[in-house]
C-alpha cells in the first residue's frame, strides 16, 4: 500500500474546512497507509510566533515533518492549511527531498494577500468576493486585517505562497471547475491543476423525511455572508409560521441580534456539527445568501445528504453541487429573486421533488468510490 503524509493547520475556529480534513483522513485511511501531522496555532508562543512571521519558517516543525519523512518514508504529501504554524518552509524541504507534493486549496483568500498595496487586490472591482472586503473601507495598505502588523506579515506570508501554488513542482486540488477555471485565467499551469471535491458521508438523522417548519442558517455572522439580508426577505415572506435559526458567531452578531431577535428569528450561537445537522433535519429549508466565491458549500451538500432544499445564490463554484435546474437557485444579489424561493418554500411537493433529485446529483458526484478512485488518478509517481 502507498504511504501518505498528510499535514494541516487547524483553524483558529473550527469549520467546515477543518471537519472537512478530518472526513478525507478517514476515507483516505481505507486505500493508503496515512500518517497525519495536525498543528494548532494555540500552541505556539509568542516569541515564536514572531520569528515564524519574520522568516516564514518555523525550525521546530521543520524538524518534526523531516524527522517523519525519514521515519515513515511517505509516497506522497498532502497539504491542506499551512497558515501560519507549519508555514512555507516546508515546501523547500519537500521539493529537495522529491516528494511528490499536493496541496488542497479550500477558498479563494490567497489571491488576497499577494500584494501589499490595495491598487493589486482591487483591480477593476470595488468588492473582492474572494474574502468579502470592500476596496474603500481599506485604503493604499492592502489591510487584510485590522492590524496593519499582522496584514504586512500576511502579505509577505501571501506573495510566498502564491509562487509556490504556482511551482510546477506542486499539484493543486481544487473543489470546483470554477475554481479551477479561476486559476487557469491567472496564467497557472492546467496541467498542475486537479478538481476534487471533500468526501461527504452523513447519515439520517430522526425525523429527516419529514419537513419541518424552520428554516437554517449556519456560519460566519457577517456582512459579506448577506446574513441581513437574509433577515430582512425572510419577515418580509409570507411564511409567518415558520422560523428562522440562525447558527454562527461573526462581527455582526451582537447588532443584528439587538436588530431583529424575536420568535420567529431565532439566534442560536456556535454549535458543534452534530447539533448543526440534527437542526437541518428537523428543518424546511437552509439557505445561504453569501457574496463570495465559496468552496465547496458544506452546509448545502449535508441538508441535501439529510433531504433538505437549499436557497443559494448563483455564485462561483456552488451551483456544481446541484442538478442543472435545481429551483432554489438565485440571483446573487437579487432581493425579489430571493423571497420568490422564499415564498415557494410553502410547496411541500416541491421540496421533495427538488431534493430528491439534489440528493441524488450530490451522490453521484461525492460517493465514497468516486472521490477514491480520484485518488487514485491523482496521486501518481
Amino acid at each position: 500500500m502507498k504511504k501518505i503524509l498528510i499535514l494541516h493547520n487547524k483553524y483558529i475556529a473550527k469549520g467546515g474546512e477543518d471537519i472537512a480534513v478530518q472526513r478525507e483522513i478517514e476515507l483516505l485511511k481505507e486505500k493508503y497507509i496515512v500518517k497525519e501531522l495536525i498543528f494548532d496555532n494555540k500552541d505556539t508562543g509568542i516569541l515564536n510566533t514572531l520569528i515564524i512571521f519574520l522568516t516564514n519558517s518555523n525550525f521546530r516543525v521543520n524538524k518534526i515533518i523531516k524527522n517523519t519523512i525519514n521515519d515513515f518514508q511517505p509516497n506522497y504529501v498532502y497539504i491542506h492549511n499551512t497558515w501560519f504554524t507549519i508555514s512555507l518552509q516546508i515546501f523547500k524541504i519537500l521539493f529537495k527531498k522529491g516528494i511528490p507534493v499536493y496541496l488542497k486549496i479550500h477558498n479563494f483568500r490567497y489571491n488576497c494577500t499577494n500584494s501589499h498595496l490595495s491598487k493589486n487586490h482591487f483591480i477593476n472591482i470595488e468588492f473582492c468576493q474572494a474574502c468579502g472586503n470592500n476596496k474603500s473601507n481599506i485604503g493604499w495598505y492592502n489591510m487584510y486585517f485590522e492590524s496593519l502588523l499582522k496584514s504586512i506579515f500576511v502579505n509577505r506570508y501571501g506573495k510566498k505562497y502564491f509562487k509556490i501554488l504556482s511551482n510546477p513542482l506542486t499539484t493543486l486540488l481544487v473543489l470546483t471547475n470554477f475554481h479551477k477555471e479561476f486559476l487557469i485565467n491567472q496564467n497557472f499551469n492546467e496541467k498542475n491543476i486537479k478538481v476534487l471535491p471533500n468526501f461527504l458521508e452523513v447519515k439520517n438523522k430522526s425525523n429527516s423525511n419529514k419537513i419541518g417548519d424552520t428554516l437554517v442558517y449556519a456560519g460566519r455572522i457577517s456582512k459579506e455572508k448577506g446574513v441581513e439580508g437574509i433577515i430582512t426577505t425572510f419577515l418580509q415572506s409570507s411564511l409567518k409560521l415558520t422560523k428562522l435559526h440562525l447558527i454562527g458567531d461573526g462581527p455582526e452578531l451582537d447588532y443584528l441580534k439587538e436588530k431583529y431577535s424575536s420568535n420567529r428569528v431565532i439566534f442560536n450561537g456556535s454549535l458543534d456539527n452534530e447539533k448543526v445537522l440534527k437542526y437541518i433535519a428537523s428543518s424546511k429549508a437552509v439557505i445561504s445568501n453569501t457574496l463570495l466565491y465559496e468552496g465547496q458549500p458544506t452546509l448545502l451538500c449535508e441538508a441535501t445528504m439529510l433531504n433538505r432544499v437549499s436557497i443559494f445564490p448563483k455564485n462561483g463554484g456552488i451551483e456544481e453541487f446541484f442538478n442543472e435546474d435545481y429551483f432554489f437557485k438565485f440571483n446573487s444579489k437579487n432581493h425579489e429573486n430571493l423571497l420568490e424561493k422564499l415564498e415557494s418554500l410553502s410547496d411541500n411537493e416541491l421540496l421533495k421533488n427538488e431534493s430528491r433529485k439534489a440528493k441524488k446529483h450530490i451522490e453521484s458526484i461525492l460517493s465514497k468510490e468516486l472521490i477514491l478512485s480520484k485518488f487514485e488518478e491523482i496521486f501518481v509517481d
